[in-house]
């Protein structure tokens, strides 16, 4: 009893210590990704769109995103199908803060490394592609657009500044939820897992 109550307290440390890293990890994304964005430097931002410095720093952040699973992965542990979510609340002056969406780790059985495998690669490689490039050009005609709006120039408003970060989350959420669902249909896939909210596809079944 008192050892299976240490393995345990062993499997949750080492859990968490997955989750640290992967942490650790998405914060050197998001510093990465800021430096790409920065690279463009001001005179870029007031004389074109900031469309371009998006797409680019998204491009970035996700496909680094990608990476930061597959080292979890390769440490024998894989995210949960759907996130964690640590809802918006208000601190005791009033003050709104965001919520926030966090992956919890598992181990990896032999049975989901078994069915994992089956997954289709060509498909799945395919997918994230497409999911990168239709979120990342989201954002990019979305903030080409507000450039034309204020006639191509960038407001310097916070309120303007903040609609547009929640309006982009809004769009891109919905638009990623209509990719997961239009994606297998087109090439009649089926969904065997789902991690961090994504999906796995099996590999198409042969026509006989």
């Amino acid at each position: 009893m008192v050892k299976k109550k240490k393995s345990s307290e062993e499997h949750y440390l080492v859990r968490g210590l997955i989750f640290f890293l992967w942490l650790f990890l998405q914060l050197c994304n998001a510093f990465i990704t800021l430096a790409v964005f920065d690279a463009y430097g001001n005179e870029y931002y007031i004389k074109s769109s900031v469309a371009w410095p998006i797409f680019t720093a998204l491009v970035v952040y996700l496909l680094i995103r990608y990476f930061n699973y597959w080292i979890c992965r390769l440490l024998g542990y894989h995210a949960e199908s759907e996130l964690h979510n640590v809802e918006a609340y208000f601190d005791l002056v009033g003050n709104l803060h965001g919520g926030y969406s966090f992956p919890t780790f598992v181990r990896t059985t032999s049975q989901y490394k078994k069915l994992y495998r089956s997954r289709s690669h060509f498909f799945q490689a395919i997918f994230y592609i497409g999911f990168v490039l239709i979120t990342a050009g989201t954002a990019g005609l979305l903030m080409y657009v507000e450039f034309q709006l204020f006639n191509r120039h960038i407001p310097n408003n916070a309120i303007i500044f903040v609609g547009t970060v929640v309006i982009l989350i809004i769009i891109l959420y919905l638009v990623a939820q209509i990719y997961y669902a239009i994606f297998p249909k087109i090439f009649h896939l089926k969904v065997i897992l789902m991690e961090h909210d994504q999906p796995v596809f099996a590999r198409p079944s042969k026509s006989k």
